[in-house]
């Protein structure tokens, strides 16, 4: 067996190291697309929408950008504010109603404890230790509903009769970035078959929610349902804020 021997051994842990390095430089630049995206969103004077980033250092480009859009909020309100005032001088000045500035100036403040705390746990963050299994270097670690295991993330898309239409397995840990690429593996395989890909809807679960998903339509795609996670029960039996609101709204009992 190829692992039995010295020089077995060298090349099968060459072969994983080569593996996380490249995982490194793949996170990297995934990092570096989504610091990009959500500048271009904050130039706008957009918050970034989604889930916030667990990793220390996408943590704190996300508190960074939220704190620039809570910032630039202010400076407008501020701004347009003294622009009423002093095209009113002179006028006799009613008190003034509860100002939505007074709600940016809190989100503001918010943004900056939020920054701070972002900057400290970067600081004190130590570097992820990742990991390759000699035996089988394209798998990966996955989470499931048991626990974790080693091994793949397999896809499927049926239609409504259950009859597979397209798969693939992949080594990403998680659904939403394989949504797209399934989408086109979808049309691929409906081309090869002589089938016109025209999908007139695709429903997918929680696991695949982001906004660059539930918004992406083309010449393939015409429609999409995506359940964004609101509604979903959690395992340990309690339900969500969407579930909790439709009870008090009809009487019915929540926990």
């Amino acid at each position: 067996m190829e692992i039995s021997s010295p020089a077995g051994r060298e090349a099968r842990l060459r072969a994983a190291l080569a593996v996380i390095e490249a995982e490194e430089k793949a996170a990297a630049a995934e990092a570096e697309l989504k610091a990009q995206a959500a500048a271009a969103a904050a130039e706008h004077g957009r918050l970034v929408s989604g889930r916030k980033p667990k990793e220390p250092l996408a943590a704190l480009a996300r508190a960074q950008i939220d704190h620039a859009v809570a910032l630039e909020r202010v400076n407008d309100m501020q701004a347009a504010r003294a622009a009423k005032l002093a095209a009113r001088a002179g006028e006799a000045v009613k008190a003034a109603p509860p100002c939505p500035i007074e709600q940016a100036k809190a989100a503001l403040e918010r943004a900056t404890a939020a920054l701070a705390a972002a900057r400290e746990a970067a600081a004190n963050a130590t570097p992820a230790a990742r990991q390759a299994n000699t035996t089988d270097p394209d798998s990966r670690i996955m989470k499931t509903a048991a626990g974790w295991v080693q091994g793949y993330n397999a896809q499927a898309i049926v239609n409504e009769h259950q009859i597979v239409l397209a798969c693939d397995v992949s080594q990403d840990t998680g659904d939403v970035n394989l949504y797209q690429p399934m989408i086109d593996t979808l049309k691929q395989t409906l081309t090869a078959a002589g089938i016109p890909p025209d999908i007139e809807l695709a429903l997918a679960d929680a696991g695949y929610w982001s906004e660059a998903n539930a918004t992406n339509r083309g010449p393939v795609l015409r429609d999409a349902v995506i359940q964004d996670g609101s509604d979903v029960r959690r395992q340990d039996g309690t339900r969500s804020p969407t579930e909790r609101r439709n009870d008090r709204r009809s009487g019915g009992a929540s926990r």
